[in-house]
């Protein structure tokens, strides 16, 4: 009897031995962003979109793939724990298929970037508008930006998770908001992030949430109206924040806090309108971000 009880509790020890291993050892981390000073990282992040609508009793299907690249270096580490970032934009490549038009590209590293075509010029050109441009964030140590230009974070899905306020336990959760501004308005997803994983020195985060729209104070929507006409002309066509659903799963790295590499995907739905009448539009996108590996520096040339 007590041989078959020794057994049982080595066999109970051995078994919470390699649950431990397979969750990388740690019962409990407090993941932040903390990198260092004048850290770079670079990043790639490539998006894929597949939106479908009815118009005019026809089905009109569009399907976008876009690759672009962004570093983000840190400019400076604050008393309180919060990072300034400088997020400057490299190329943006890609193409878009619509159904019956073909196929367009674009490039911003080309004179012929896409953006002259007749029809489609404006969305594509709008697809490259970060290309070349810098913006500097301000986010503090739960990933969120407190400062700045959130439309640069805006436009790269799972480039920042929101985090928690001290330790976690593997399997863990906490509440989690993330904004994307839409124009006058904010999509906001509500949800949760869970520590799934730790592994290395890298934690696995997964973050589920619904899309929501939040608009402007009551007393600033017809002021939000007016600026937009008059910018727009009057006529130009207005979609909505969208609401659907939106799953992200990261692997950050645990000594800076930022992403190693990350999976975004969402499903929506968006109402366009124009000139009185309004179209539906069901969007599924997927976003899949990992760190590029550093450019080698160019030999010198001799004298």
């Amino acid at each position: 009897m007590l041989t078959r009880r020794l057994s049982l509790g080595a066999a109970f020890l051995a078994g919470a031995a390699l649950s431990a291993l397979a969750q990388g050892g740690a019962s409990k981390v407090e993941p932040k962003v903390r990198p260092a000073p004048d850290t770079v990282i670079p990043y790639r992040v490539v998006t894929n979109i597949a939106q479908s609508a009815e118009v005019m009793g026809m089905q009109q299907e569009t399907k976008i793939e876009r690759a672009e690249e962004f570093d983000c270096k840190v400019l400076s580490v604050e008393p309180d724990g919060s990072v300034k970032l400088e997020v400057k934009y490299g190329a943006i490549r890609g193409k878009m298929d619509v159904t019956g038009m073909g196929e367009f590209a674009f490039d911003s590293t080309k004179s012929d970037d896409g953006s002259a075509n007749a029809m489609f010029g404006p969305a594509l050109k709008n697809l490259i508008d970060k290309a070349g441009k810098t913006f500097q964030i301000t986010v503090n140590p739960q990933g969120v930006v407190v400062a700045g230009d959130a439309q640069a974070v805006g436009r790269n899905p799972a480039f920042l998770l929101p985090l928690p306020k001290g330790a976690v336990e593997v399997g863990g959760s906490w509440e989690a908001v993330r904004e994307r501004p839409m124009g006058k308005t904010k999509a906001v997803a509500r949800g949760k992030c869970t520590l799934a994983r730790v592994e290395g020195g890298v934690a696995e985060l997964s973050f589920s949430g619904d899309l929501g729209e939040e608009s402007p104070a009551p007393e600033k929507k017809d002021e939000a109206k007016k600026e937009d006409d008059a910018g727009m002309g009057g006529d130009a066509p207005r979609v909505s924040a969208p609401k659907g659903t939106l799953k992200t799963t990261m692997k950050l790295d645990l000594a800076t806090g930022m992403a190693a590499e990350s999976t975004e995907e969402a499903d929506l739905k968006v109402t366009m309108e124009q000139g009185g009448q309004s179209v539906d539009l069901t969007i599924k996108a997927t976003a899949k971000l990992e760190r590029r590996k550093p450019e080698a520096p160019k030999p010198e040339e001799k004298k």
